[in-house]
């Protein structure tokens, strides 16, 4: 898992073969997301707000499953 600059999320992994993000936030909580594209993956990344991003585009879009 990447590590990146968050105040609610704290490591992100995408599997770019299963489609599948995996969200660690900063309260220990962590969530795998299936359907997320690479391009998906890549605009959250590149996002100014990791926290902000995912919330307004993948939290609505696709359903997490708690790890």
């Amino acid at each position: 898992m990447q590590e990146v600059k968050s105040s609610s999320i704290s490591h992100i992994h995408h599997d770019s073969q299963l489609k599948q993000l995996t969200v660690k936030f900063a309260n220990g909580g962590t969530y795998t997301y299936d359907g997320v594209s690479a391009d998906e993956h890549k605009a959250l990344m590149e996002s100014p707000s990791i926290g902000k991003h995912f919330a307004a585009h993948v939290r609505p879009k696709y359903k997490g499953k708690k790890q």
